[in-house]
């Protein structure tokens, strides 16, 4: 990493029912953290006690990078599904990147979020023979996007 690189802040929004997958990728997602290019926090870091929404509205208010960890679970949930909107709003302003990681198969067509980049780029992870993979695939995409310096300058 280069001596100008700043570590950026990374919000990983997800489903309960998905924390499984979450922990997959917050496992591949260290070689990042490891490098100094991000430091990650989730909805599952949030303290018993808080206020889920506060919390959730806040993080995603200060992170660099939103991941919205998208499943059919995401999207029937109406605190997940507002979280995603209110990250649209950072990315239309250029104040936040804010991506789709696709944890399973869900018809998104036509909602907000289908403007939105997604990671990884040919199928959702669990539509992958070898999940790993899949997971490599994402930590690519979200090395690329922290390394794009022009975005940050």
């Amino acid at each position: 990493m280069s001596s100008v690189q700043k570590c950026r802040s990374v919000y990983c929004c997800l489903h309960w029912k998905d924390a499984d997958l979450w922990w997959e990728l917050k496992d591949h997602l260290s070689v990042l953290v490891r490098l100094g290019y991000i430091i990650i926090t989730s909805d599952l870091d949030i303290l018993p006690g808080s206020d889920l929404w506060q919390a959730r509205i806040k993080l995603a208010n200060e992170a660099d990078i939103i991941l919205l960890l998208f499943s059919h679970h995401f999207m029937a949930d109406d605190y997940c599904y507002a979280i995603a909107r209110q990250s649209l709003i950072r990315y239309h302003t250029g104040e936040a990147q804010v991506v789709l990681v696709m944890l399973s198969s869900v018809h998104y067509t036509g909602l907000l979020v289908d403007s939105l980049p997604r990671l990884p780029l040919t199928r959702h992870i669990t539509g992958w023979p070898d999940i790993n993979e899949a997971f490599v695939e994402v930590v690519k995409g979200i090395r690329e996007i922290v390394t794009q310096k022009e975005r940050w300058l």
